[in-house]
């Protein structure tokens, strides 16, 4: 496949509408909702390890000021319809009271573990309308588990596996160019 110049978009942004964006990313790892009146959504391939950024632009509901940011690893971007979305839980668990009187509250996990994941995918994600999820995107790491467990006659795998996550998420026109890069004849 040959391989785009640095920096040039890879996908067409896609833009939705009156949507709940949720994310990760603060201090502690866990996910945040924010009512957008308008989110756009790309994935380019850039710097000089070739790694893939979902880029996100938005205008929060009531705000006039369009945001944005990018994400390069550990993806967790999620786009559901409406405004009526549950909030994921929040950092600190319960307060309690300790021997001497004092109020304390912990932090439900540990920065970036695994269970704020996992408790946004258990308790969000199934309420929502899910528009787009980039929660867990690594096609990096996913196309080289795919070429290490097949035989060398057929690493086009990795790239038809990329394809088909394009496909899902309506980039039908990069999926295609994937597509047409590599010899399909042994699928």
């Amino acid at each position: 496949m040959e391989m785009p110049a640095l920096g040039e978009p890879t996908t067409t942004a896609k833009t939705y509408e009156n949507v709940t964006l949720y994310r990760s990313g603060s201090m502690m790892g866990n996910y945040t909702a924010v009512r957008c009146k308008r989110v756009r959504v790309w994935v380019k391939r850039c710097g000089y390890g070739g790694g893939w950024v979902v880029n996100v632009m938005y205008l929060e509901k009531g705000k006039r000021k369009e945001r944005g940011f990018s994400q390069s690893s550990d993806y967790s971007i999620v786009i559901a319809d409406g405004w009526k979305c549950p909030e994921p839980a929040g950092i600190f668990g319960d307060a309690t009271r300790t021997a001497s009187g004092l109020t304390v509250q912990a932090g439900r996990y540990s920065a970036f573990s695994d269970g704020w994941r996992a408790d946004f995918t258990r308790d969000v994600l199934p309420a929502c309308t899910v528009l787009a999820d980039y929660h867990g995107f690594d096609p990096v790491a996913d196309a080289r588990r795919t070429a290490e467990a097949i035989d060398p006659l057929t690493r086009t795998l990795p790239v038809l596996i990329l394809a088909d996550w394009f496909r899902e998420r309506g980039h039908d026109e990069h999926a295609d160019t994937l597509t047409a890069s590599v010899d399909c004849r042994y699928f």
